[in-house]
């Protein structure tokens, strides 16, 4: 992230719930958000395909 923006009130509220995140110490904080939009995406297509 730019220095600008990382020390921003915004790019500091960020990093602090991105290191709040479960697996932040590895690395891996990606992995919960991926969980939730797969979760809500195959909700989304389900829904989709029953209405059809």
């Amino acid at each position: 992230m730019p220095a600008v923006i990382s020390q921003s009130s915004f790019g500091l509220a960020v990093a602090h719930l991105r290191n709040a995140l479960p697996l932040a110490g590895q690395g891996l904080s990606w992995v919960v958000p991926m969980i939730v939009v797969l979760i809500i995406v195959t909700i989304i297509f389900k829904i989709k395909v029953k209405s059809n």
